[in-house]
């Protein structure tokens, strides 16, 4: 039950991904017509909720690992899927995460691509 969690979480932050990515798709091709900086400025606001989103789905999924680790290893044997005692602080895990190295990687990547390229496009 663990295991399928984690593997929904994993998906759902994928899907996130790609829907950051047609974004950017978008939002680029539609400012290739002329320049809009209605555009520019709106693109923002679903890449940093994506961002907040694949961070939070980041920190549930190391939340159920942890829990996962203590099962497999018989420390736990109450068949409670609660989490909230492998979480030290909820705002310094979601941090972590947001700022983890795939998080600036992928998030960070696409909107300085995206601005690069809004840019050089309405030049």
């Amino acid at each position: 039950m663990i295991q399928r969690i984690i593997s929904r979480l994993a998906r759902n932050s994928f899907q996130l991904r790609r829907w950051s990515v047609l974004i950017v798709a978008a939002v680029i091709a539609l400012t290739a017509d002329g320049p809009q900086p209605r555009y520019a400025i709106i693109a923002v606001v679903p890449f940093v909720t994506f961002w907040i989103l694949d961070a939070c789905y980041l920190v549930q999924e190391r939340l159920f690992r942890s829990l996962y680790d203590c099962v497999r290893t018989a420390e736990l044997t109450d068949f409670s899927m609660n989490t909230v005692r492998f979480a030290a602080s909820p705002w310094r895990g979601f941090l972590a995460a947001a700022g983890s190295k795939t998080m600036l990687l992928f998030h960070g990547g696409l909107l300085a691509t995206y601005f690069f390229a809004i840019f050089f496009l309405t030049r």
